[in-house]
């Protein structure tokens, strides 16, 4: 990634945090304590919730009120929630809001006794930006920003409390980016959301990536998913690929890393590459490699159809769908996000054979389940308009 000292103007991060060390840059927590969140972070990636949670007990140990020890706890709910759930599993999504409303408080009374703590205010700021993120995966848009406006508050306090801390160029960055770009794709968020600056965000963010303490990696991950995603201009899936690749080196066995591959490289048009990939995520869920877990199959199976219908090959398309939907899971009240997704590319398939009556009957399917992932305005949209043979397919992932 491009240094930024190069092109920001004198007053921007590049003068104020790219000069500190490591040590200063951890100057307000403990060796242990900072050694601690580090090694938790790293954790929480590769999965392993038990080794995350017992390097936070060491900062608990510690001190019983640092903030770090309860957000710590929050993230790794929040990552448990996305990818140990495939986020259907309503009993991690109460574990993760019971965690991060702890976090809150815990921070709030931290900074009550110490209201220029930076780290306290980092910690504050990322855990109502981790609520915030649940909010959009439910879509309460006005929670979401409340929230959102929450955390860049704490954030930038952060800032002034230690202006050579890069790690705040994280939080800061998402909401100059958000804050433009989400009133663009949600009308309603226009009146709410002012002032925001797309591509000042993504210069923060790459500086976060480039020179953060705890939040260099979440930085490098956001890049990769606004590299898949950002219909502005920095949209480049081959980058993704690159980065992702990347972060690989240090995750060999992380699953979320190799989740994150297989999406870059299809969007990339990697497709003989991702199918490979895709098999060797079989293989590890087969052979029970730790935290590959069998909740993904529908995923994989869903990118196999996925394949094979860019390649047009309908009918391995549908049979793979017809797997994938057949493991949305018996409790219809909290269904597999993948399977019910591959019922909705299993109707577009029997759409482009010319099959419209099976086509609007797994489209009405969907309406058997709750509309936990958004998926009623898809089906509303396909029962009008039909998809049409060798059309767009859009992003491989569920909305």
């Amino acid at each position: 990634m491009a240094c930024l000292a190069c092109c920001a103007p004198a007053s921007s991060h590049a003068t104020e945090a790219q000069a500190a060390s490591p040590s200063a840059a951890t100057a307000g927590l403990s060796p242990t304590i900072a050694a601690a969140a580090q090694t938790g972070i790293v954790r929480i990636y590769s999965m392993d919730f038990e080794g995350a949670g017992r390097e936070f007990q060491k900062i608990l140990a510690e001190d019983p009120e640092q903030p770090f020890a309860f957000y710590g706890p929050a993230a790794a709910s929040w990552v448990r929630f996305v990818y140990g759930s495939g986020r259907n599993d309503p009993a991690m999504e109460a574990a993760f809001e019971k965690d991060v409303e702890t976090s809150i408080q815990k921070s709030s009374a931290w900074i009550k006794k110490h209201p220029r703590d930076a780290y306290a205010l980092l910690a504050l700021g990322g855990s109502y930006g981790l609520r915030s993120r649940l909010s959009l995966v439910h879509h309460r848009w006005f929670r979401a920003v409340l929230d959102g406006r929450r955390a860049i508050k704490a954030t930038r306090d952060a800032q002034k409390a230690d202006p050579n801390l890069a790690d705040v160029y994280l939080g800061i960055g998402m909401w100059e980016y958000y804050s433009d770009v989400f009133p663009r794709m949600v009308k309603s968020l226009g009146r709410l959301l002012l002032g925001g600056n797309r591509q000042k965000g993504i210069e923060h963010i790459q500086f976060a990536a480039e020179k953060g303490r705890f939040v260099h990696m979440a930085a490098r991950l956001l890049l990769i998913e606004m590299s898949l995603e950002d219909p502005y201009g920095f949209r480049d899936p081959a980058r993704a690929v690159k980065m992702i690749r990347e972060v690989r080196k240090d995750y060999p066995d992380s699953p979320i890393f190799a989740q994150i591959e297989q999406v870059s490289l299809y969007e990339a048009g990697e497709h003989e590459a991702c199918r490979h990939l895709t098999d060797e995520y079989v293989r590890r869920i087969i052979t029970k490699s730790p935290n590959f877990l069998e909740i993904d199959l529908p995923r994989m199976h869903l990118f196999y159809g996925t394949i094979a219908f860019a390649k047009n090959d309908l009918v391995q398309a549908a049979k793979e769908f017809e797997t994938a939907a057949g493991m949305v899971g018996a409790n219809k009240a909290a269904p597999n996000r993948w399977a019910l997704w591959a019922r909705m590319r299993w109707g577009e398939v029997e759409d482009a054979l010319g099959h419209a009556a099976q086509a609007k009957a797994h489209y009405k399917e969907i309406y058997n389940y709750p509309d936990l992932f958004g998926y009623y305005a898809w089906v509303k949209n396909r029962l009008s308009h039909p998809y049409v043979a060798r059309s767009p397919l859009g992003p491989v992932s569920p909305p």
